[in-house]
């Protein structure tokens, strides 16, 4: 969707379409809030990132993970899966990983991997510490860059975009100190996150895919929608 048509639906949800109590600046600003925030609560923002491990080094910082070529992709918030070449590394929780692999004595290609803390500051490790310049790749969940402009590529894909006015709006409302409408517009977004998780998962093998429960909410027909309650 492009920023003229988010502005365009959010002001209509504001009951604002010209603009008079809520300025074309504020409204783009939530927009862009509303965007990240929906990367972030449905992770449907994802791409394979090759990295090259530093010699003697077991962390990887995320601002050393750009996906160059993939146009409207942003900063990295979280690392799903790690490969090298075709092997996937094992992933234990940090606690456990520095407990048991945190020895700089070890050194040789990559076997297990934990991320030590998400969001676009965040980073991870691997063991054991590479004594060369391995690469793997990234299964990664990124924010989308801000919209300039209407010829600005959109990374969130329908029917994502659909619940983004709805947050923008929640924004607003909240700005101004209108609680009830405020409340409304937050669960017509969670209403449409959901909607979004239940069209975009299969419903054949859904547990196989992330928000597979929602798959078949979508294969029912289970009123999700602008109407619906996401009964099922």
């Amino acid at each position: 969707m492009a920023l003229t048509a988010y502005q365009q639906q959010t002001s209509r949800l504001l009951h604002d379409t010209a603009n008079v109590n809520y300025s074309l600046s504020d409204i783009n600003y939530y927009i862009g809030v509303a965007r990240n925030q929906l990367a972030l609560d449905a992770q449907c923002i994802r791409a394979n990132v090759p990295v090259a491990l530093t010699i003697g080094s077991q962390q990887v910082f995320f601002s050393s993970i750009s996906p160059s070529g993939t146009p409207g992709v942003g900063l990295p918030v979280v690392v799903r899966q790690v490969f090298y070449g075709s092997t996937k590394l094992e992933n234990r929780s940090w606690e456990w990983f520095t407990y048991f692999y945190t020895a700089t004595s070890i050194v040789g290609p990559p076997e297990i991997w934990s991320q030590q803390q998400t969001g676009t500051s965040g980073s991870f490790f691997v063991y054991p510490q590479p004594d060369q310049a391995y690469s793997v790749s990234l299964d990664t969940v990124f924010l989308p860059i801000a919209l300039v402009d209407d010829t600005t590529v959109e990374a969130i894909g329908y029917p994502w975009t659909d619940a983004i006015p709805y947050f923008a709006a929640y924004l607003a409302f909240l700005n101004s100190n209108r609680e009830q409408d405020a409340q409304a517009m937050w669960q017509m977004y969670l209403r449409f996150v959901k909607r979004g998780t239940a069209l975009s998962t299969p419903t054949t093998l859904s547990s196989n895919f992330p928000g597979g429960e929602g798959a078949g909410l979508a294969g029912s027909h289970g009123n999700i929608g602008m109407e619906g309650q996401g009964k099922g």
